[in-house]
């Protein structure tokens, strides 16, 4: 299932069964922000909503997830930009 907005602020897609797409400019960003949107979205596959059990399966995974977290709540209209537009 998709996430709501604009396609250009969309990092991930749900594609159907267990099938996951990552908007490419993820990896513009830092490599632990790429590893944590990949075990979020991993995570997603066993719980698909943001409740206690899912920052702790999250946490036990990947530890240090706040870090790739609190980067993409500060930095992320870093990765999205319109067409046209330069970086």
């Amino acid at each position: 299932m998709p996430r709501q907005g604009s396609p250009r602020e969309v990092l991930t897609n749900f594609l159907g069964k267990n099938n996951l797409s990552f908007n490419w400019r993820l990896i513009l960003g830092p490599e632990y922000v790429l590893e944590y949107v990949v075990v979020h979205e991993m995570v997603h596959l066993e719980n698909k909503k943001h409740n206690n059990s899912f920052w702790n399966r999250l946490s036990d995974i990947y530890p240090d997830y706040k870090k790739g977290y609190n980067w993409l709540e500060e930095n992320s209209h870093l990765l999205v930009f319109c067409e046209g537009e330069e970086k």
